[in-house]
């Protein structure tokens, strides 16, 4: 498996396991910060995924912008996109479409989690959807995919091993997969946070109206 700790014969992390271990220790006990590849190269980048995603569950139902997955489209994202551009975004919609009917998902609702597709290179070009009952949907099927595969959707830790396996090295920190899927777990929580706050201060402006109407109006 991809994410087993590289182990020694007698059972334990090897040596350069270790070392990158007490790195991390080290960095934390003196309050430096750690580099992204160091948290990866020890292993315990999935041990920061998972309690991520786990501290994440209960406020899944909370979350805004759910829509079903084949409401999820592609269009031509840059200027002076042309005729045949468009008609290439309705291709790959239509195979987004088909993939999902196959897998028995276009009714399902979903949040963006990840849209490589609006990003600059060298960032990822796949999407990765949060679906409601928490599983997660990786596709690579945009205008740049490498790989037309149907989507892969499962745990974390399933959609996790498919991101790793498209590369091995990531130059920038942002492009690190596990990076990638918390970095949306907190823009999701982000969006929610937003959306109650801006229904809190409606709310307060109608009572605030309610309560000066009542006031104005006096007995007989």
């Amino acid at each position: 498996m991809l994410f087993q700790r590289k182990v020694a014969a007698m059972g334990e992390p090897d040596s350069t396991t270790q070392d990158k271990i007490k790195e991390i220790a080290l960095a934390v006990m003196l309050g430096r910060r750690i580099y992204a590849s160091a948290l990866r190269e020890s292993g315990l980048h999935v041990d920061f995924l998972l309690q991520s995603y786990e501290a994440l569950k209960p406020e899944i139902q909370y979350l805004t912008g759910w829509q079903k997955l084949a409401r999820y489209s592609y269009e031509p994202y840059w200027h002076n996109s042309t005729t045949d551009d468009t008609a290439q975004a309705k291709r790959f919609s239509s195979a987004w479409i088909d993939h999902l009917g196959k897998l028995e998902l276009s009714t399902e609702q979903a949040v963006l989690l990840y849209d490589g597709e609006s990003k600059r290179a060298p960032a990822p070009n796949y999407r990765v959807y949060l679906l409601r009952d928490g599983r997660l949907l990786f596709y690579e099927g945009g205008f740049h995919a490498s790989s037309r595969k149907p989507p892969v959707c499962g745990d974390v830790l399933e959609v996790l091993s498919v991101m790793e396996s498209l590369s091995s090295s990531w130059v920038n920190r942002n492009e690190q997969p596990y990076i990638i899927l918390v970095e949306g777990f907190a823009k999701m929580l982000g969006d929610a946070i937003f959306w109650r706050k801006q229904q809190i201060q409606n709310q307060e402006a109608l009572q605030a109206r309610m309560t000066t109407a009542l006031a104005a109006l006096i007995s007989k």
